[in-house]
């Protein structure tokens, strides 16, 4: 995920804080580095044994199973999700709390597949770590409910001097609340549900009118004013769990989120060869993985027209760096996050000098360009960024490589960027299908699929719909087969990307 040094440059924040800083300089403790040691059990199937059909869906399947082997491996005995798995050598990184709620949502994947059928009691095991519930284990929190963004294996205390992360937490709080969607389970809705009343996600709000929002919170509850972010990014995550936590017109996340989210032709985009794509800085485009985390997180993106026309755009502007930039094969494009040979790196349009392939961004965009499924399947039959698991026998993965130096590989793979390509490869017509996320994500509906209305704090009363389309920006383009459009239907471009 973006580090909040990167977002200096791709947008208008106001702070210098490291994401992952070098675990050289701030050892895990005597406890946590025994927790690390500890084994965890594994998914339950084989590579060998993930069913039939033909032979691409069955390498489509199986690289699915393998990215679900990553995160039983990140998974701890206590519940919790270490930020990475080292590819060789010793564990050394301490929990994220976002890839435990990335680590929740795949759970219910690997149910949903047939190939984890305790996972129930899995995802309980995690919120109740969560819930400081278990002996010894307290995460560390501030006052409005924020978690830390690294937290020691053992005790939960805050590792690496992280900060009370709003995003962490909020992806924390939609694997929680995915969950309890999924599982149907009284234990598990009511665990998820009490930590999401459990966190003042209005807090979050710096500015409602001017689109601003905290990255980090003080111990005390009130917003880090040196930790800022505009509107948009993965940040319109914390604006919805905002609008649903106090759906009063006054409140801040309603306010945020009628004025900028409602409808996408209120925030800021970027074109890239015509192509106009959202962006929180019209001067610099964000990481793919922005808009991915969107689509399987925030229910209203995925499920507008409008966000979905520029979450093609995305796409597509992506592909095209790539084939414009110089260099590579039609199959290798994906401008994400994760693992680089200077250490933890996003990339974006116009900023990826190693020329890093993110497989799990190509992956993330398969519900709204299936062909990505065959670029990963391209990709694995010429041997491209293909890890065979040395903590999961038979088991293989895409993963982060170099077109600029062949010769490097990763040496780990982080949990919250890795996420997805479990969704991307979960959500292929051959496996759950995108409908998965669709039906899991809408945390605000009642059981009955109707939507309460707004007006309560903190209740099942909130709204996750989209408000009457009001216009600012210029109509944005849609993408058919390869060409552009706008939304009246006339072309703007020729050509494939």
């Amino acid at each position: 995920m973006r580090s909040l040094v990167s977002i200096l440059v791709g947008a208008q924040v106001f702070c210098l804080l490291p994401e992952r800083p070098c675990f050289a300089a701030a050892a895990l403790d005597p406890a946590s580095a025994r927790v690390l040691m500890e084994s965890n059990a594994p998914i339950t199937t084989s590579p060998a044994s993930i069913g039939t059909g033909s032979q691409d869906s069955l390498r489509l399947r199986m690289l699915l199973h393998g990215g679900l082997a990553v995160f039983s491996a990140l998974r701890l005995p206590n519940g919790m999700y270490l930020d990475s798995k080292m590819l060789a050598g010793a564990d050394t990184h301490p929990i994220s709390i976002a890839s435990a709620g990335m680590g929740l949502i795949t759970l219910c994947v690997a149910h949903a597949m047939g190939w984890l059928p305790g996972a129930a009691d899995s995802a309980l095991a995690t919120l109740d770590a969560l819930s400081g519930s278990r002996p010894g284990f307290t995460p560390d929190r501030n006052a409005s409910g924020y978690f830390r963004h690294f937290l020691a294996p053992a005790t939960g205390a805050n590792a690496w001097n992280s900060e009370y992360s709003t995003i962490d937490t909020d992806i924390l709080i939609c694997g929680a609340l995915f969950c309890g969607r999924y599982f149907r389970d009284a234990r598990i809705t009511a665990r998820a549900e009490a930590l999401r009343r459990s966190i003042d996600f209005g807090a979050a709000i710096a500015d409602p009118e001017g689109g601003r929002m905290f990255l980090a919170m003080r111990a005390d509850g009130s917003g880090d004013s040196a930790a800022l972010t505009s509107v948009y990014n993965e940040y319109m995550i914390a604006a919805w769990l905002a609008r649903n936590a106090d759906t009063a017109k006054t409140a801040p996340g309603a306010r945020i989120w009628e004025r900028y989210f409602a409808d996408p032709g209120m925030l800021p985009h970027k074109e890239y060869a015509g192509i106009p794509v959202l962006t929180d800085n019209p001067s610099a485009f964000l990481s793919s993985f922005t808009h991915v985390f969107n689509y399987y997180l925030c229910h209203p993106y995925a499920q507008s027209q409008a966000y979905l026309s520029f979450h093609r755009n995305a796409r597509q502007a992506d592909s095209l760096w790539w084939r414009t930039s110089g260099g590579g094969e039609p199959f290798e494009w994906g401008l994400g996050a994760g693992a680089t040979a200077e250490g933890y790196g996003v990339d974006r349009i116009g900023a990826n000098p190693g020329r890093y392939v993110s497989p799990h961004i190509i992956a993330g965009f398969i519900p709204v360009h299936p062909d990505g499924a065959a670029d990963l399947l391209a990709m694995l039959s010429a041997g491209k960024g293909v890890y065979p698991l040395p903590f999961a026998k038979g088991d293989t993965v895409l993963w982060r490589y170099s077109l600029a130096d062949p010769a490097w590989k990763a040496n780990e793979i982080e949990g919250v960027d890795f996420s997805t390509l479990v969704f991307g490869l979960a959500a292929a017509a051959t496996n759950l299908g995108p409908g998965f996320f669709a039906a899991y994500n809408d945390f605000f509906r009642d059981a009955a699929g109707v939507l309460p209305q707004p007006g309560r704090r903190n209740g099942r009363r909130g709204s996750s719909g989209m408000s009457p389309v009001r216009k600012r920006n210029p109509a944005p383009k849609l993408i058919r087969g390869g060409r552009a459009f706008r939304a009246d239907g006339k072309g703007l471009r020729k050509g494939l990307y």
